[in-house]
C-alpha cells in the first residue's frame, strides 16, 4: 500500500472517530480525484503533492469538520495546476466545493500579483477582503503551513520570502478570526526559519515543548475548575501558551526571568459578583505575584478593557490568570476593545466591523447547524474605500463607489483619457456604473481620447476628476478660504521651516516672528519652542502645496540580509523617493540605517514608518 494511501485512510480513521455519523464519502472522492491530476508531481523534499494535499486537509479537520471544505482542500491546487476547469469541478462535486476551490486560486492570485507592490498590512486585509466564504481563507492558511515545512529545501531566499508573507500577512490573519493555533505554528514555523539562532536560544531558555506546557496548563484548568465548582459558581475555563515567537518579542523588551505569561488561563463568569467570589478562591488556595494584580474591572482600561490580571504560582510556576465575564469577554474578543485593534495590528474601523462579525460566526458555529453556518460564513465587506482587481490580479483601492472610469484613471491616465467601455466580472457595464469591493474590472480602450463632461457627474476620485478637466480645459473650481484663514494671509513676510524639528504637511504647526518681516515654523512638539516668548507666537495653517519635502528617517535594526532590501520596498510602495542612504553596523550586530527621503506630507512619512516598523527584525522608526 502506497504511503499516501495509509495517509488518508488515517485521516479518515480520525474524521470517523470524531464524528460517527458521517461518512466523508465526498472526501473520499476528491482525495481519489487529486491523486489521480497530481499523479507523478513532487515537491523539492521528494514529498509527492498528495502528501501535501493530505497534510493540509489534516490542519483544516482541526479548524472544522464540514465535508465541503475538506473536500475542498484536496481539489485547491487543481485549478491552479489548470489540469482541470471550474465547470469539470462543478460537475463532479457541486458549486459550493468549485466556488470554494476557485476562491483559493483567487487568493494564490492576489498574492503573487501583489506581495512586492503593496505593503504587508494592507495585503493581508486584501486577502479578508476578497474572500465571500471565509473557508477558502482557512484552506490557504492551512496550505501555507504546510508548504513552510518545504523551507530546508529551497534556496534561502525563497524561504526568508515564504516565511515573511506567513509572518506578516497570514499570522495576522489567523490572528483577527481567533485561529491561536494556527497563528501560533505561522509564527513559529516563520521565526525558525527567520531567526534561527534566536528560535533556538528562545528554546533552550524555555525548555520544554509545548506539549508539555500544554499539559500543565490543563492541571491548571482542572484544579481551578474542581475549587469553583464546589461554591456553585458557573464558569468556563479556557488555557493558552505562549509560542516562541510571542516570548522572543516579549524578550526585545524585559529579561526572560521578568516574563511572568508564558502560560495563561481566562476563566469566564456569569457576573462581575462571581468574578470576584473565584478572585477570592484563587487567594485563597494559590500564592500570587502581588506586584502583578491588577483590577481593571473597578478601574477599566481607557479603550474599556476590564478584567482582573494577577499571576499566581501553580507548583512553583508562574501562570497568568484573567478573570471576566461573558460581556467584557465578548468586548474584548469582538467589540471596540479588542485587542487585536491598539494592541497587535493597525487599526481600521471599516474594516474590523466586517471581522468582528467573522468572529461572531466562528465563536457560533460549535451550536449552529452546517447549513446556517455555511450561508452566515459568506460575507461582504467595502466602507470608505473598496478593493477591486484588475484581470492580472493586482489590486486597485478606490473610494466607495468609484466607476470603471475612476478604476482606469487609476491604472493610467491614458486608459482613463480612451476608455469606451468597461467589464465588470466578464459582463459588460455602463462607464458610471458603481464598483463593488472585490469586483474583477477590465477597460476597454479605443484609440483616440474618449473623454466627456458628462464624466465629472458621476466619478468619484480626485485623480479622474482632475484629468478629465485637463483634457476638457475646464479649470479646477476655485477653494473658497475660511475668513480666519484669510486674514492671517501675508505677502510681505517670509515663512521658513524650521531646522530643528522640520515640520511637515500634516503635523501640528506653531510659527514664531523672529524679525518683523520672518517667521519660522515649528512642530508643536519641538522642545526649541519652550524657551520662546510667547508674545512672538502666531497661528499658522499649512495651504494646499505640491511641494517635496526632505525628511531624515533613522532605522534601528538587527543584522537581517533582507533589512535593506524590505526597506526599499515600503519606501517605494509608499511611493518615496530617496535621495541618500547610509547603514552602519554597530556592535551585537544591530544595524543602523539613516535614509534622506522626498514625501509630500506626514501621511504619506507614517504609511512608510508603519511599514518598515512592521518587519520583524526591525526594532525602531524615528524622524530625526
Amino acid at each position: 500500500m502506497q504511503a499516501t494511501e495509509t495517509s488518508f485512510k488515517e485521516l479518515s480513521s480520525e474524521l470517523k472517530e470524531r464524528n460517527p455519523h458521517r461518512q466523508f464519502e465526498i472526501v473520499k472522492k476528491a482525495y481519489e480525484f487529486a491523486a489521480h491530476v497530481h499523479k507523478g508531481e513532487t515537491f523539492p523534499s521528494g514529498r509527492t503533492s498528495v502528501q501535501h494535499l493530505i497534510s493540509t486537509a489534516k490542519i483544516i479537520s482541526n479548524t472544522t469538520l464540514n465535508e465541503e471544505t475538506l473536500a475542498a482542500s484536496f481539489l485547491h491546487d487543481t485549478l491552479v495546476s489548470k489540469k482541470v476547469d471550474k465547470p469539470e469541478l462543478e460537475k463532479l462535486f457541486g458549486k459550493e466545493i468549485a466556488s470554494l476551490v476557485e476562491q483559493v486560486q483567487k487568493e494564490i492570485n492576489i498574492e503573487d500579483k501583489n506581495v512586492n507592490i503593496i505593503g504587508w498590512d494592507l495585503l493581508s486585509k486584501i486577502m479578508l477582503a476578497s474572500a465571500k466564504d471565509i473557508r477558502s481563507i482557512f484552506i490557504k492558511v492551512a496550505s501555507t503551513i504546510d508548504r513552510l515545512m518545504e523551507n530546508d529545501y529551497l534556496r534561502k531566499e525563497i524561504a526568508d520570502r515564504k516565511a515573511l508573507i506567513a509572518l506578516n500577512v497570514y499570522a495576522p490573519i489567523c490572528h483577527k478570526l481567533g485561529l491561536n493555533d494556527l497563528e501560533w505554528l505561522l509564527e513559529d514555523m516563520a521565526f525558525k526559519q527567520l531567526r534561527l539562532s534566536d528560535y533556538l536560544s528562545v528554546k533552550d531558555l524555555v525548555g520544554e515543548t509545548r506539549e508539555v506546557r500544554q499539559k500543565r496548563i490543563e492541571s491548571v484548568k482542572e484544579t481551578i475548575s474542581n475549587l469553583v465548582q464546589k461554591l456553585g459558581i458557573k464558569t468556563s475555563i479556557f488555557g493558552r501558551t505562549k509560542n516562541f515567537y510571542s516570548i522572543f518579542q516579549k524578550m526585545e523588551k524585559k529579561p526572560f526571568d521578568e516574563i511572568y505569561d508564558f502560560l495563561g488561563a481566562r476563566i469566564i463568569c456569569d457576573s462581575v459578583e462571581d468574578c470576584y467570589k473565584v478572585l477570592g478562591v484563587i487567594n485563597s488556595n494559590f500564592n500570587d505575584l502581588n506586584h502583578k494584580f491588577r483590577d481593571y474591572i473597578s478601574e477599566p482600561k481607557t479603550n474599556g478593557y476590564k478584567s482582573i490580571h494577577m499571576v499566581i504560582l501553580f507548583n512553583g510556576l508562574p501562570v497568568e490568570v484573567q478573570i471576566r465575564t461573558w460581556q467584557m469577554h465578548w468586548d474584548d474578543e469582538i467589540g471596540l476593545a479588542a485587542h487585536w485593534q491598539y494592541k497587535k495590528h493597525k487599526q481600521d474601523k471599516y474594516f474590523d466591523r466586517k471581522l468582528s462579525i467573522i468572529k461572531q460566526l466562528m465563536e457560533w458555529h460549535s451550536t449552529r447547524k452546517d447549513i446556517e453556518l455555511k450561508q452566515s460564513l459568506k460575507t461582504r465587506s467595502g466602507e470608505e474605500r473598496i478593493f477591486v482587481f484588475t484581470p492580472r490580479g493586482q489590486v486597485v483601492i478606490l473610494k466607495e463607489d468609484s466607476t470603471p472610469i475612476d478604476f482606469a484613471f487609476a491604472i493610467h491616465s491614458d486608459v482613463g483619457k480612451r476608455a469606451k467601455g468597461a467589464k465588470v466580472n466578464g459582463k459588460a457595464v455602463q462607464l458610471s456604473h458603481s464598483l463593488e469591493n472585490d469586483e474583477v474590472v477590465e477597460i476597454l480602450t479605443a484609440n483616440q481620447l474618449q473623454v466627456k463632461r458628462s464624466w465629472l457627474g458621476f466619478v468619484k476620485t480626485d485623480k479622474a476628476k482632475s484629468k478629465i478637466r485637463q483634457v476638457l480645459g475646464v479649470k479646477e473650481p476655485a477653494i473658497k478660504k475660511s475668513h480666519r484663514e484669510t486674514s492671517r494671509k501675508t505677502t510681505d513676510m517670509t515663512i521658513r521651516m524650521a531646522n530643528c524639528c522640520r515640520p511637515l504637511p500634516g503635523d501640528e504647526i506653531v510659527g514664531y516672528r523672529t524679525t518683523k518681516r520672518k517667521i519660522s515654523v515649528h512642530r508643536k512638539s519641538c522642545d526649541n519652542i519652550k524657551n520662546m516668548k510667547g508674545d512672538k507666537a502666531m497661528l499658522v495653517t499649512w495651504a494646499d502645496t505640491k511641494k517635496d519635502y526632505s525628511v531624515e528617517l533613522k532605522v534601528v535594526a538587527k543584522e537581517n540580509s533582507s533589512l535593506i532590501p524590505e526597506i526599499l520596498k515600503a519606501f517605494s510602495s509608499n511611493k518615496i523617493e530617496i535621495n541618500s542612504t547610509n547603514a552602519k553596523a554597530g556592535k551585537n550586530k544591530i544595524t543602523t540605517c539613516l535614509f534622506n527621503i522626498k514625501i509630500k506630507g506626514k501621511k504619506q512619512l507614517d504609511a512608510a514608518m508603519a511599514s518598515i516598523l512592521s518587519l520583524p527584525f526591525v526594532l525602531s522608526v524615528d524622524r530625526t
